[in-house]
């Protein structure tokens, strides 16, 4: 998007999933060695299903990118997954919460893929 190439999303780009931060993954990783999270699974997430294709309008959005988004069939094998994560033993067991929503994370990262692709940062 930062070199206003064309995006594929492959189905209808209703497939989601929970986008979380890697601050926030880092945070709840050193808050896992506690006695109360032993031996649990814990989910780690925002607890918010994001739309891929609602995903690439925002990155649109902060980019300033022409992108224009092209609907591919989706790929053999594929299924069309909604995954967001159930916060309460996160809550519970780690007294964590996430702090990055995907807009102030995207903002966050865009920086970085900028200066990978050598390109002025829009953010």
């Amino acid at each position: 998007m930062l070199r206003d190439d064309s995006l594929p999303i492959f189905g209808d780009g209703e497939q989601s999933s929970d986008f979380v931060h890697i601050d926030d993954v880092v945070e709840a990783f050193m808050r896992a060695p506690r006695n109360s999270a032993k031996e649990q699974v814990i989910d780690i997430g925002t607890g918010v299903s994001m739309p891929v294709k609602e995903v690439f309008k925002v990155i649109i959005e902060l980019t300033g990118s022409k992108s224009k988004i092209e609907h591919r069939s989706i790929r053999t094998g594929e299924v069309k997954v909604h995954t967001k994560a159930d916060l309460a033993d996160a809550r519970k067991y780690l007294d964590w919460e996430p702090h990055i929503d995907l807009r102030e994370g995207l903002r966050r990262t865009i920086p970085y893929y900028a200066k990978c692709f050598g390109v002025q940062s829009p953010t």
